[in-house]
């Protein structure tokens, strides 16, 4: 009788047994790692569009508001008497403000902050509170980058006072995002001034310091009762600030505080100021 030559799991043409198939198994830890990649991925992706959109936004509202380049004529400070006077300006604005077409979109508009050489122009808005604009852009739609916007108890009045501005710091350097660089002197030296227009009136920010401070009330105070106690946070400001201003800061202007969150890592809710004086130019 001749031997059986068929086996289990013996193919003829092959020289070894068949192995069985197993099933492929994804390791549980390896399979919640590559779920948080894809997780992350998309919060990524949503975070470089959501900035795309809002510079895209802003960058249309500057063509259709800053119209007409019409170079305006900077006059030179005068020094006070016993004073050195601050370092003129060498960049002239080159635009004018559609304030029309800006209060149909937004009829909260006050001003519009620009810093020439920089990514800095932005119309800024006042409202009745501080929290509606930190999640709304300018035409008030929700938008995680804002709006840059002015202290809602700012009077604009040219006494002894203090303009707030807040907004975020964006990591693309978009609204606020960059105002960190003036913590470098070599940077401020090359941006000594910003231009606060607003549809009365136009000032030279002529900026005198740049400091990081916790969210006391001490630091964003708007308004003084005498000279004195304005003067005191004036240098209060020089002698904190990373950098001196190279000219005296009296009390003679109202000045502008551009406030944005900072990552200085010894404190728990740290703000980076940046602090100009508010000069009137034609």
């Amino acid at each position: 009788m001749a031997r059986a030559t068929r086996q289990k799991g013996y193919d003829k043409n092959r020289r070894y047994p068949r192995r069985k198939r197993r099933g492929y198994r994804v390791h549980p830890v390896r399979f919640l790692f590559a779920l948080g990649l894809i997780a992350a991925l998309v919060v990524i992706a949503a975070l470089l569009v959501s900035y795309a959109r809002s510079r895209r936004g802003y960058e249309e509202l500057r063509d259709a508001v800053l119209v007409t380049p019409t170079p305006a004529t900077v006059t030179p400070l005068q020094p006070e008497q016993g004073t050195t006077p601050a370092p003129s300006p060498t960049p002239e604005i080159d635009f004018v403000v559609d304030w029309a077409r800006l209060k149909k979109t937004n009829r909260h508009i006050r001003a519009w902050l620009y810093c020439p050489d920089t990514n800095i122009s932005y119309p800024v808005v006042q409202y009745t509170d501080n929290e509606y604009y930190l999640t709304h852009n300018f035409e008030r739609d929700e938008d995680d980058a804002g709006t840059l916007f002015f202290d809602c108890e700012t009077m604009f009045s040219n006494g002894f006072e203090n303009w707030v501005i807040y907004g975020h710091r964006r990591n693309d350097g978009s609204m606020f995002g960059s105002l960190v660089r003036f913590s470098e002197d070599d940077y401020r030296q090359a941006h000594p001034c910003m231009y606060l227009l607003m549809e009365d009136a136009t000032y030279r920010v002529e900026l005198f310091s740049c400091r990081t401070v916790h969210v006391y009330p001490e630091y964003f105070k708007l308004w003084f009762k005498d000279e004195s106690g304005f003067l005191q946070y004036i240098n209060k400001a020089i002698n904190q600030s990373y950098w001196s201003p190279g000219f005296s800061v009296t009390t003679q202007y109202p000045i502008l505080t551009l406030s944005t969150c900072s990552t200085y890592s010894h404190d728990e809710d740290p703000r980076l100021l940046v602090h100009g004086r508010l000069v009137p130019i034609d």
